[in-house]
């Protein structure tokens, strides 16, 4: 289920486990200590942040996910069209773990990465930023919640999105099996930012 609270989206999955949650929300590049001020979308068909400037998308965990995320219908971390649909993870790896990815500040397109922004509109030039969160099995958290709680010290950090400038930290590479993360739950939220920025 989805839930809003406090400008975070909150995730949470209780027929998985009682801590399956995920918060996420949005911070502007020039003010990393502010939450940015996250809103229901007039036309009720989503969120949309009324705080302006370059953002950055944060994950907060307490349990370990496989998150998705498309700007307008583009993978962020591939840069590609995502044909095989929308509630698949798939290798080369086209999503972000978290833990330990905690945060992201742009999206992969032609070749470089654009950054997240907003321009406090939720009517003109829009552009749709989907984040859709996978967990992982109940029946295999006992085996990685160490490794994925950040506990392993040879943690790789070899995936890298190649171009454009990214100000904050690499995208970590998924130590698990694909079939780790429990695909037939999942939620999707749409928000909406400003369509100049891609």
């Amino acid at each position: 289920m989805i839930k809003f609270e406090n400008n975070e989206l909150v995730f949470s999955f209780p027929e998985v486990d009682d801590q399956a949650i995920v918060r996420i929300h949005f911070r502007r590049a020039d003010e990393p200590n502010q939450i940015a001020q996250l809103i229901e979308n007039p036309a009720g068909d989503g969120y949309c942040l009324a705080t302006p400037g370059r953002l950055r998308l944060h994950l907060r965990p307490q349990y370990p996910f496989a998150v998705l995320i498309r700007m307008q219908g583009i993978n962020a971390l591939t840069g590609d069209e995502d044909s095989r649909g929308i509630n698949e993870l798939a290798r080369p790896q086209n999503y972000f773990v978290t833990p330990p990815q905690g945060g992201i500040d742009g999206y992969l397109r032609v070749g470089k990465v654009l950054p997240f922004y907003a321009y406090a509109d939720p009517v003109e030039d829009r552009a749709s930023l989907t984040i859709q969160p996978f967990p992982m099995k109940a029946v295999e958290i006992a085996q990685h919640r160490r490794v994925l709680c950040g506990f392993n010290p040879k943690w790789e950090t070899q995936f890298l999105l190649p171009g454009g400038d990214r100000e904050i930290e690499p995208i970590y590479e998924d130590m698990c099996c694909i079939g780790d993360w429990d695909q037939t739950r999942t939620e999707l939220a749409t928000v909406w930012l400003h369509g100049r920025a891609g």
